[in-house]
C-alpha cells in the first residue's frame, strides 16, 4: 500500500509532542500557513502560576523523502506568520522513503526570515503584485537536531524563548517596527513661517536653538528597505500642526584639521576638528561649521565671497563653574596667542586633502581674559615646579583671589627685581619664601627655598640661575594648618647652606612683575 507522506508526518509530529507532554492542536483548515498550535506545560513550578506564561507557538510541519533541504514558501504565508506575536516554527521531517523518521530539522522564523519577508512584501507592494504569487526560498540544512527524540525537539523549541513569552513577544514586535528603517522613518515636505535661509542653516548646524514654526506638512512618505511609499501611519494622517515646532539635533560631520599659521607659514597652533556642512546650503550660499573641543566658528561663501563668523569658545568667562586648570589654559590659549602674536595670523582648514586658507582679523581681548590666562599659565608653571601634575579643579574666582600671590611666587621662582644699586651679577644667594594657595577649598602651603647665582637680565632685573631648589609643600584642607613642619625644614635647609659658606640671605625687596608672561 502506498504511503501518505502528509499523514505520516502529522502522526509522527503528534507522537513526538505527546511523548514529552506538549499539546498539539491541529488546524482544521490550513489557510494561513500553520498546521498546529503547540502548547507547553508551565516550565517552572517554583513561580506562582499567576506570574508565569506558558509557551505557545505556531508550527508548520513538512514531511519529505528527499534531501534538498530547502523549501519555497508563499510570501503571503510567511507575511502572516512573521507578523504573529507568538513564536513560529517550520519542522521538516525527513523519511528517505522509509516508514520511520530519519532526521528532524527545526527552522525558527527568526530575524533573518522576518527581514527577508518584510522586504519582499514591500517590493511586491510597489509593483502591485499579489503576495500569494511569489515565494521565498527557506534553507534548513544547518538546523538538524542531534537526534529524533521528542525531548530534543521540545528543548530546541524552548531555546528560542529563553526569557519567556512576554520578553519574546516584545523583542519580536521591536523587530517588526524597526527592521529596514536604518535610523530614519521617511520624508516629508515642511513649510516654515518667518524663517530665512540663514536661520535654517544656523539651526541645522546647532549654532541656533531657535525652534522652527511649521505652517504645513505635505507629501509625507515612508522609506523602508530603501523603498519609498506614501505613508499610511495614522501619526501623519491625523497630525495637528497647530503650534507645531521643529528642532534639529545631532548634526554629524567629517574629520578635519584647523592649523593657525603666521605670515611666514610657521605653525602657531593646530586642532582636530569636525567639518559640518549645513544641509540647507545652496550653490549661491554655503555655510560650514568647524567644531573643535575648545572652540567653534563658521565659514560661509555667499556670491563668491568667503568669510568667517561666530568664533566662540566653549566656555563662558563670566560663569563661575569649576574647571580643570589645564582646560582653562586650553580655552584661552588660542585667543591669547592670536591677539598677542606679532605677525599676521592665517587659519588653514584641511578636509579630504583640500586646504582652505583665510586671514584672521585680530581683536583686542577683554582685560579679564588676558589676566586670567596669565595667572592660569603662571600657576601651571608653579605647580609643575612643585611636582604637582594632577588635575587641579578651580574656578575663575580662585584665580582672581590668588592673582597677587601667584605672580609673586612666579617672580621668586623665575625672575625678580632688586632696588639695590650695586651690581649683583654672579652673586651667590639663598632665598626662602613662604606661600599659601587656596584652590577650590584646598590649601597648598609651603616654603620655596632656592640656592643659586644671580644673573642680570637688564638693569635691576635678575633671574636666579638655580643650583639647588627645595620646595617644601603639603596639602591641607581649610581646617588643618600647621607650620611647625615647615619651620623645621627651613632651619635644616639654612644649616646646609651655611655649611657651603654661602653669605647670609640678601636683603632684597621682591616685587611681583605682573606684566611679564
Amino acid at each position: 500500500m502506498q504511503r501518505d507522506l502528509g499523514d505520516l508526518g502529522e502522526t509522527t509530529f503528534e507522537q513526538l509532542c505527546a511523548s514529552v507532554g506538549l499539546v498539539a492542536n491541529k488546524s482544521l483548515k490550513d489557510r494561513f500557513g500553520w498546521d498546529y498550535i503547540v502548547e507547553f506545560p508551565y516550565k517552572n513550578q517554583n513561580i506562582s502560576i499567576d506570574m508565569s506564561q506558558p509557551i505557545e507557538c505556531k508550527v508548520q510541519v513538512k514531511a519529505t523523502d528527499h534531501q534538498k533541504r530547502k523549501l519555497a514558501i508563499k510570501v503571503s504565508v510567511l507575511d502572516r506568520l512573521v507578523k504573529s506575536s507568538n513564536p513560529t516554527f517550520i519542522i521538516f521531517l525527513e523519511f528517505d522513503e522509509s516508514a520511520e523518521i530519519q532526521s528532524i530539522f527545526l527552522r525558527h522564523r527568526d530575524k533573518e526570515i522576518i527581514e527577508k519577508t518584510l522586504k519582499r512584501s514591500r517590493e511586491l507592494s510597489v509593483k502591485n503584485r499579489p503576495l500569494h504569487k511569489s515565494t521565498i526560498q527557506i534553507h534548513y540544512d544547518k538546523y538538524k537536531l542531534s537526534d529524533n527524540k521528542g525531548i530534543t525537539l521540545k528543548e530546541a523549541m524552548e531555546s528560542y524563548i529563553p526569557h519567556g513569552m512576554a520578553h519574546y513577544i516584545k523583542e519580536k514586535q521591536h523587530l517588526l517596527e524597526t527592521l529596514g528603517f536604518d535610523g530614519s522613518f521617511g520624508s516629508m515636505q515642511l513649510t516654515f513661517s518667518n524663517t530665512s535661509l540663514e536661520e535654517l542653516m544656523d539651526i541645522s548646524l546647532g549654532i541656533s536653538d531657535k525652534p522652527l514654526t511649521i505652517e504645513s506638512i505635505q507629501n509625507h512618505t515612508q522609506i523602508r528597505f530603501g523603498i519609498e511609499l506614501p505613508a499610511q501611519d495614522t501619526f501623519f494622517q491625523k497630525f495637528d500642526i497647530k503650534d507645531a515646532k521643529l528642532t534639529i539635533s545631532e548634526v554629524e560631520g567629517k574629520d578635519g584639521l584647523i592649523i593657525f599659521v603666521d605670515e611666514d607659514d610657521e605653525v602657531v597652533k593646530k586642532y582636530k576638528a569636525k567639518i559640518i556642512p549645513a544641509p540647507f546650503s545652496t550653490e549661491e550660499y554655503m555655510k560650514v561649521k568647524i567644531d573643535t573641543d575648545i572652540f567653534y566658528f563658521t565659514m560661509s561663501s555667499k556670491e563668491g565671497v568667503v568669510g568667517i563668523s561666530d568664533f566662540n569658545l566653549k566656555f563662558d568667562y563670566f560663569e563661575s563653574n569649576p574647571l580643570v586648570l589645564n582646560d582653562i589654559l586650553k580655552y584661552y590659549e588660542i585667543h591669547y596667542l592670536i591677539s598677542n602674536h606679532p605677525k599676521k595670523i592665517f587659519q588653514k582648514l584641511i578636509s579630504n586633502n583640500n586646504v582652505f586658507s583665510l586671514p584672521i582679523e585680530k581683536e583686542s581681548l577683554e582685560p579679564e581674559i588676558v589676566n586670567t590666562y596669565k595667572v592660569a599659565n603662571r600657576l601651571r608653571k608653579i605647580l609643575n615646579k612643585m611636582n604637582i601634575y594632577q588635575d587641579i579643579v578651580l574656578d575663575i574666582n580662585d584665580l582672581e583671589n590668588n592673582r597677587v600671590i601667584v605672580h609673586a611666587i612666579y617672580d621668586i621662582l623665575f625672575s625678580f627685581k632688586s632696588k639695590k644699586e650695586q651690581d649683583l651679577s654672579e652673586y651667590k644667594v639663598t632665598i626662602y619664601q613662604p606661600f599659601i594657595l587656596t584652590l577650590n577649598e584646598i590649601i597648598y602651603s609651603g616654603w620655596i627655598l632656592l640656592k643659586g647665582v644671580l644673573v642680570a637680565i637688564n638693569e635691576h632685573k635678575y633671574r636666579v640661575d638655580i643650583q639647588k631648589t627645595t620646595l617644601i609643600k603639603e596639602q591641607f584642607n581649610i581646617f588643618n594648618l600647621n607650620f611647625e613642619f615647615f619651620n623645621k625644614k627651613v632651619e635644616e635647609f639654612i644649616k646646609l647652606d651655611n655649611s657651603d659658606n654661602i653669605p647670609p640671605l640678601l636683603n632684597l625687596k621682591l616685587i611681583p612683575n605682573i606684566k611679564d608672561n
